[in-house]
């Protein structure tokens, strides 16, 4: 076997998506137009199933938020979006979260029975909530 008739990895991966990569590659012959934009919509395509599914996959959780608004206030809908965009693409965002999850269920419990503690974690849910919006605002 000569030098030649080696196939980088990358070529061989590529060629797992097109068969006929190797060939035209080997025999200089190039994509068409067609191909290119078959490639174009095909990326387009993806990126779009991509972030349905993960739109679809979304964390839902926000216990104290759900209790205090609702499942889908707009409220509750901004506080997961702070969640996911600062909380969780780091360490201790995601510790603080995982923290959350495990403290807050028992707090609705407490706000349940208690009308005062209610009020209170209303309190300091809506005044985080009106500092997310004057950020959001900046």
């Amino acid at each position: 076997m000569s030098k030649e008739d080696w196939v980088a990895a990358s070529a061989a991966g590529r060629a797992a998506f097109c068969p006929k990569y190797l060939e035209l590659q080997k025999n200089g012959s190039s994509v068409s137009n067609t191909a290119k934009a078959a490639r174009v919509r095909g990326d387009i395509e993806h990126e779009s199933f991509n972030a349905q599914i993960k739109s679809q996959t979304a964390d839902r959780r926000c216990f104290i938020a759900s209790h205090l608004y609702g499942v889908n206030d707009p409220r509750t809908e901004a506080l997961r979006g702070f969640r996911d965009a600062h909380l969780m693409p780091n360490r201790p965002g995601r510790v603080f979260v995982r923290a959350y999850y495990a403290l807050s269920p028992a707090l609705v419990r407490v706000c349940r029975r208690f009308s005062m503690v209610d009020s209170i974690t209303r309190n300091a849910v809506n005044w985080l909530v009106a500092k997310l919006s004057d950020h959001k605002e900046r």
